[in-house]
């Protein structure tokens, strides 16, 4: 069995306009929310999440959270939203949608998007090669909901068919174990809240 060597912490950025109607953003750059900022402005890191190198989506999104939170991030295109392609602006519940999404799983793939199988493969590929290229340090990476289930459901072994097994909340950071050469150790899943009553919940890191 790997032994963990860093942490890898993900936070979601803050709710848009486009979350509060319940509409699919995938890549479509909506920025957050007056009611967005608050959130973000209301979080807390915790003390070993603070100092650690970040890393955002470039999406307005995720970068105006980054700026919000006083994250000294730089931007990576492998951590872009899933991209939804046709679906982007329909409504998240649509029954159709919905059914798709979830009996399909991985492998789903809206008409000119990507599936989420694709959509892991290229944030697996920045973590290797960066342990290739000798940067071998905690990290954190603010980024979008999608990306979170996906490392998730690679990391804890969820075929991604049904609903989510966990809830991903706005407050939440996300902790994930990386082995010396960039791969997510199984098993590894932490999340603590980023509000006033942080605790570490759900598993332990490996």
């Amino acid at each position: 069995m790997k032994k963990a060597a860093h942490n890898f912490y993900l936070m979601r950025h803050g709710p848009t306009e486009w979350n509060s109607a319940n509409r699919i953003q995938g890549r479509t750059d909506v920025p957050l929310s007056d009611y967005g900022r608050q959130v973000v402005l209301s979080r807390q890191l915790p003390v070993e999440a603070s100092q650690i190198e970040w890393h955002s989506s470039p999406l307005r999104r995720a970068r105006e959270t980054a700026r919000l939170m006083a994250l000294n991030s730089s931007t990576e295109p492998a951590l872009t939203e899933i991209g939804y392609g046709a679906w982007e602006g329909q409504f998240v519940y649509d029954p159709t949608l919905l059914q798709q999404r979830r009996s399909r799983g991985w492998d789903c793939r809206p008409p000119g998007g990507e599936t989420r199988r694709e959509a892991f493969a290229r944030i697996e590929t920045w973590l290797f090669n960066r342990a290739l290229q000798g940067m071998d340090t905690d990290l954190g990476a603010v980024v979008h909901g999608g990306l979170i289930k996906a490392i998730y459901a690679h990391v804890m072994g969820w075929d991604m068919c049904g609903e989510a097994p966990v809830n991903f909340g706005w407050e939440d950071l996300h902790c994930f174990s990386l082995d010396r050469s960039g791969h997510l150790l199984p098993g590894s899943y932490k999340a603590e809240s980023m509000g006033e009553d942080a605790h570490w919940r759900f598993g332990q890191a490996a």
